[in-house]
């Protein structure tokens, strides 16, 4: 190779070295700005997936302590239907048929008194 063909390879490899450090300072550039994009989208991914699973929880202990409230409300309507001749359950079913007795037997009351006046 000659000397001026030397040269002249030489100034081409010169000028594409700077330009191929922009490039790649470019690349590397979008790269990290792309990269810091997709980190701030995941923090806030996971910033929304903790206030979830927070909310959650609250639900589920507010669920819980409303069925324990209305369990102890079934066991006191249970204790009031209640008597000495019968017994009442503290299930729903239970108590909803007590209380239909406890109608029936007023209808019958007020028919009773009905007839004796």
């Amino acid at each position: 190779m000659s000397r001026a063909a030397l040269q002249t390879h030489t100034m081409v490899l010169g000028a594409q070295v700077p330009w191929w450090f922009t490039h790649s300072a470019r690349s590397f550039t979008n790269s990290k700005i792309l990269f810091d994009i997709i980190s701030i989208t995941f923090l806030r991914a996971n910033d929304c997936a903790t206030r979830v699973a927070e909310e959650v929880k609250c639900r589920e202990e507010k669920a819980t302590r409303s069925q324990c409230e209305l369990r102890r409300v079934l066991e006191g309507l249970a204790v009031q239907l209640s008597s000495p001749a019968r017994f009442v359950d503290a299930q729903e079913e239970s108590i909803r048929e007590r209380i239909r007795e406890l109608q029936h037997e007023c209808k019958e009351r007020s028919v009773v008194r009905d007839y004796t006046f």
